[in-house]
């Protein structure tokens, strides 16, 4: 069966069954700017959107409102300190892989 395109820019997804699937984990990017850390995604080459629930941050680092309680900006590439990618259990009952390091440090050469 093929990928199956949503109608979204570059998102697909692709049928299994459940007995196909051996383990299942959720992956947040993160990134540290100024100090505070960030839910961080990207917009383009040089672009990227860093998030944070942490009024000490939006207060701190004049970051925009971008919705109740949430707080936002926009940052070049040059800007971030560290990236990295957190991954946790997810809630579909698949154990967490346990060869998987839960946090795993990004080189900034590869963003």
């Amino acid at each position: 069966m093929p990928f199956i395109k949503t109608g979204v820019l570059n998102v697909f997804y692709f049928v299994i069954k459940k007995s196909e699937i051996s383990n299942s984990f959720f992956v947040t990017t993160k990134a540290l700017y100024r100090n505070f850390p960030f839910d961080i995604s990207k917009i383009s080459e040089d672009s990227y959107r860093i998030v944070t629930d942490d009024k000490v941050a939006f207060e701190s680092l004049s970051l925009e409102l971008y919705d109740r309680g949430v707080y936002h900006k926009i940052i070049s590439k040059d800007a971030i300190e560290k990236i990295w990618e957190e991954r946790t259990k997810s809630n579909y009952n698949f154990p967490f892989p346990v060869t998987l390091s839960p946090i795993e440090e990004i080189s900034l050469k590869t963003i």
